[in-house]
């Protein structure tokens, strides 16, 4: 491995998946996860995002040192990877999405996945089809590519056609609560800012948004969790649909005191433009996973 800071990008560890994250990579079992930690452990030194900047400014990253950062503000994390990585005395962070966490909106993805198993996929490819949408596209790519509020509404109503009240309302029990972030805070956990609801903001269908949307969950973490958060961590950031107007997006609001971090699937060697890479956990073992990291 390299001299070099790897951070590597997980989603949820649970036993459990539904129709609502199953097309949501980036899950692992809790078995699965502590097969993961004891390859990475002899792999590398595990230490926490704080540190782990730091020594990337200082120049002072002499041997491969490696953090996990997991995605969205699933419960999981805290039931499972919390007391996986405790057991060893690591910490690590947790991206935040605030409208997620109070409930106010499921992540629109997540109702995505769940129409996609019923037969009420049909009646929401005919809503998309004013929007150009045509049976040979995937419904995961168009409405990514495609992003608007208007497709979101779409999506809403008919994610809303096929299940009742009672169901949505259970449905937010996969996310953490404001008193499970306190938690993991008090723990040394980090706690970022995923955006309020997980648009495409690093892209060019919704770069518009990008601004508001770290702002609302600025202004969350600030009134709710009683600090401000250091980070933006990009949500989806696909690389080859990155908004060219980002790093310039960034510089306009950022004051020299944030991170945008992103997938990127690179190293840290440096920190340029307060920006942070991250890699992507692909779906394999611990011995593969080290096979896999061994290519960066």
């Amino acid at each position: 491995m390299k001299h070099a800071w790897y951070i590597l990008n997980y989603h949820d560890i649970s036993w459990e998946l539904s129709p609502l994250n199953f097309s949501i990579h980036g899950s692992f079992s809790p078995n699965l996860f502590r097969e993961h930690l004891r390859y990475l452990s002899e792999e590398f030194e595990i230490i926490s995002i704080s540190d782990g900047i730091n020594r990337v400014l200082d120049c002072k990253v002499n041997n491969p040192c490696l953090s996990f950062w997991f995605d969205d503000g699933f419960l999981g994390v805290r039931k499972n990877a919390f007391e996986i990585l405790n057991e060893n005395g690591y910490k690590a962070a947790l991206s935040v999405n605030s409208n997620f966490i109070q409930r106010r909106e499921m992540f629109w993805r997540f109702k995505l996945s769940l129409i996609c198993n019923t037969d009420f996929k049909r009646v929401l490819r005919s809503r998309l089809s004013k929007f150009g949408y045509k049976l040979n596209h995937n419904l995961l790519d168009f409405t990514l590519d495609n992003f608007s509020k208007d497709i979101l509404v779409q999506i809403d109503r008919t994610y809303k056609e096929c299940t009742s009240e009672e169901y949505r309302k259970d449905s937010f029990r996969i996310f953490d609560t404001i008193k499970g972030l306190k938690f993991l805070i008090k723990n040394g956990w980090e706690i970022a800012n995923h955006s309020a609801s997980h648009y495409p903001v690093t892209e060019e269908s919704a770069i518009r948004y990008f601004n508001d949307e770290f702002k609302i969950c600025d202004n969350f973490i600030s009134e709710t969790l009683g600090f401000k958060s250091k980070f933006w961590v990009s949500p989806f950031d696909r690389i080859h649909k990155r908004s060219e107007n980002l790093f310039s997006e960034f510089k306009k609001v950022n004051k020299k005191n944030k991170f945008l971090v992103l997938v990127g699937n690179k190293i840290n060697k440096q920190i340029d433009n307060n920006v942070i890479y991250r890699i992507w956990v692909p779906d394999l073992d611990g011995k593969s996973l080290i096979k896999y990291l061994k290519n960066y």
